[in-house]
């Protein structure tokens, strides 16, 4: 068996969907992990406000994740399959395991798809050639510039409010329960 063939442990976080996307969210999902009606979505009051990043989105938003077992070419499929909905902030990830690097996809609508290699304690990887590259090929911006596009510098900076404003909510739902 490849060791993109071997199962790993995962997590998604869909830190932000419309609701009339949720049907077709749910439904690609299943089609890959067969996780259908695993979902418990959450409405977050101030979802709305934190997801306005020049979207066009103007309906409720609501927000779940799910932990589950998968191999890397699937975690793939399931960055692929949730950037084409456009209309969704999420990220997903596949730890690192003894069989390779964990790998951790993040979207936005406004910055797209962004893809790292993750070591045991979740520290990002950077390759030879890629670092080189960075180091050569850096004309007409920064540096420094280059360095926060290879770390997702962007893409953390608009989820980060997301992650917090859908822990309040889960806080604040398990003081309820």
């Amino acid at each position: 068996m490849s060791k993109t063939n071997m199962p790993g442990s995962c997590f998604l976080m869909v830190h932000a969907v419309p609701k009339s996307v949720l049907s077709r969210l749910e439904s690609e999902l299943s089609a890959l992990i067969h996780a259908q009606g695993a979902w418990e979505w959450l409405k977050s009051p101030n979802l709305a406000f934190t997801v306005d990043f020049n979207s066009q989105v103007s309906e409720p938003m609501l927000s779940g994740s799910m932990a589950f077992n998968a191999n890397l070419d699937t975690v793939s499929q399931i960055a692929s399959r949730l950037a084409a909905l456009r209309t969704i902030w999420f990220e997903v990830a596949i730890e690192y395991s003894m069989h390779g690097l964990g790998q951790r996809y993040c979207y936005t609508p406004l910055l797209g798809i962004f893809h790292s290699q993750l070591d045991e304690v979740g520290n990002q990887v950077f390759g030879e050639n890629q670092l080189k590259s960075l180091t050569e090929n850096h004309r007409g911006s920064s540096l420094q510039q280059k360095l926060r596009e290879v770390l997702g510098v962007e893409w953390d900076s608009q989820l980060e409010p997301l992650r917090k404003a859908n822990y309040e909510v889960r806080y604040l739902t398990d003081l309820a329960s």
